[in-house]
């Protein structure tokens, strides 16, 4: 039980993971409703770069989702990949200050980063308790 609610948990950074990479990386345009301006090719490229580190985030998650074995350290990774955002986000407001939509996207990060805590931890009690698939004979 505890290994599953870690992977819901995981299912939905993966789906925000995804949800970010396709915004970045198929649709950069639509950053411009809220105030990014795009003066050349170059800043557009940059944008679906990031588009496709979200991907890549998501498809490593991917793999925890599907199989058990790999629910602990995707959700690391999700954690470790999260929490960086949030810290470079908090950084940013700090030194360089701050404007309202930037709480905004710390709301949205700070979200993703405390589903991937919880999911961490369920899967470790999980980890600990014995209830991955070898443990209990469970298939994967």
């Amino acid at each position: 039980m505890l290994t599953t609610i870690a992977r819901i948990c995981l299912l939905l950074v993966v789906l925000i993971y995804f949800l970010v990479g396709y915004y970045l990386g198929a649709e950069p345009q639509r950053l411009a409703k809220h105030g990014f301006a795009f003066p050349n090719a170059e800043n557009v490229t940059a944008i679906r770069t990031w588009g496709g580190f979200f991907v890549a985030t998501g498809l490593i998650g991917s793999f925890g989702v599907i199989w058990k074995k790999w629910t602990l350290p995707a959700l690391l990774a999700a954690t470790l990949v999260s929490g960086s955002v949030v810290f470079a986000r908090v950084t940013g407001i700090v030194v360089d200050g701050m404007e309202p939509r930037q709480l905004a996207e710390l709301r949205d990060e700070g979200t993703g980063f405390a589903i991937a805590i919880v999911g961490l931890v369920f899967a470790w009690l999980g980890h600990r308790r014995g209830q991955d698939s070898a443990a209990n004979h469970a298939p994967d």
